[in-house]
């Protein structure tokens, strides 16, 4: 019996843990996962600690707000958090292509700061963990690249939708080639948009200048044509 209540004392602490963990934003203990359940901010259980964001989920960063990475580093105290990439200042500054999807053979102190993304290093300089990686585009670090065999159209790569915006950083296209965010850095975009509404104008043109020439016809029809008497049979 006293193996149940201590159980259920436990689970009760747990949860209260929880509750005051999802009020005051900090990162608690669980033993499953609807443990974590009521914590908005840490909803994952991983080794025993609600986290922000799974590290061992293959997209973890789309369980991030953009512009932010999942620490994956086991040995990190941000395990599991959702850091800012541009706080790291390594977006924007110079890099090497060569070194692209090479994370983990950088040397810390040696090449590391050619690298276009963040590497934690062990104390003898080796790579332990690519937490993140961007695109180097003519020796400059940039957050994304478009990939995709037509640049012109955004192709989402998370379940929100989130995509690379043409000017390296990753956003939303909301209605794609539409988007706000996407169209002013394609000028082709904009040209379709054009000719869309100038055909869709010439259209409109052509409906109302129809519809006036037809009424107008039948008005004048009506007051030309003779009235043909009824007659009485």
């Amino acid at each position: 019996v006293w193996k149940m209540e201590a159980s259920l004392v436990w689970k009760v602490l747990v949860v209260a843990a929880v509750v005051i963990g999802a009020v005051e934003g900090q990162k608690v203990a669980c033993e499953v996962a609807n443990d974590c359940a009521l914590n908005d901010e840490y909803p994952y259980c991983r080794n025993g600690t609600c986290l922000q964001c799974d590290p061992s989920y293959r997209d973890k960063d789309c369980e991030c707000p953009v512009g932010h990475y999942c620490v994956s580093d086991s040995l990190s105290p941000d395990y599991g958090m959702c850091l800012d990439k541009f706080k790291q200042h390594i977006v924007g500054r110079s890099c090497n292509g060569n070194l692209h999807k090479k994370g983990m053979k950088t040397i810390q102190g040696y090449d590391d700061t050619q690298f276009c993304g963040y590497v934690e290093y062990n104390t003898d300089g080796t790579a332990r963990t690519v937490e993140w990686e961007g695109s180097c585009q003519m020796g400059v670090c940039y957050e994304c690249t478009i990939e995709n065999p037509v640049p012109s159209i955004p192709v989402a790569y998370c379940n929100d939708g989130r995509c690379c915006i043409p000017n390296g950083r990753v956003g939303y296209a909301e209605i794609g080639i539409l988007s706000y965010s996407f169209i002013k850095y394609n000028p082709v975009a904009v040209a379709i948009i054009f000719s869309w509404a100038l055909d869709a104008a010439i259209v409109l043109v052509i409906i109302g200048a129809t519809a006036y020439i037809l009424v107008a016809a039948r008005l004048f029809y009506s007051k030309t044509s003779p009235s043909i008497p009824s007659r009485d049979i």
